[in-house]
């Protein structure tokens, strides 16, 4: 039994408490032996953001621990794209992409993952879901969730999207 990843170093606009939490971040995967760290924009990113990510990045490679930038249709970063971008700019051995079924599916965005070159997607996260998500999307994504297989999302789609990128990473469920 393997602990794979934390999560999430949230990117809030304070670098400061981003900087401090990587800090918290990495003592936990230091003692759970986890080597990837989801993390989410909760404002769209800019110079600063970027830049305090970047840092904090740098925090966590120093232990081993690679960035899971993930991208959520209510965050700063809606698209596996504009995430892909920010991986981008930090460097792509220290930052890959979360990409998770929900997310994926609730941002319309399996058919963008299929077309990530290898190595981009740094953890895979699966849960599933009743459709129609519903009017608040930040509520379902929070509360409704099922276990794979529970729900009506075009899971084998997301898997196949997925093994399109040659991705042989971590895979966890997201409850």
């Amino acid at each position: 039994l393997a602990c794979t990843d934390v999560v999430a170093l949230v990117i809030d606009g304070n670098g400061a408490a981003a900087e401090s939490e990587a800090r918290t971040v990495a003592a936990v995967a230091d003692a759970t032996g986890a080597t990837v760290c989801g993390a989410a924009f909760a404002v769209p990113p800019d110079d600063s953001t970027v830049a305090a990510l970047g840092r904090s990045a740098e925090v966590l490679w120093a232990h081993g621990v690679r960035l899971a930038i993930e991208f959520a249709p209510y965050s700063g970063l809606p698209t596996v794209a504009e995430a892909a971008a920010v991986a981008e700019r930090i460097g792509w051995d220290r930052a890959g992409l979360l990409i998770d079924a929900w997310q994926t599916h609730a941002a319309g965005q399996v058919t963008a993952v299929t077309s990530l070159p290898p190595g981009r997607i740094a953890l895979v996260q699966v849960a599933d879901a009743r459709l129609p998500l519903g009017d608040d999307i930040v509520d379902a994504s929070r509360n409704r969730r099922l276990l794979p297989g529970a729900g009506d999302l075009d899971l084998a789609a997301f898997v196949a999207a997925v093994d399109a990128t040659g991705f042989a990473g971590p895979v966890s469920p997201e409850v």
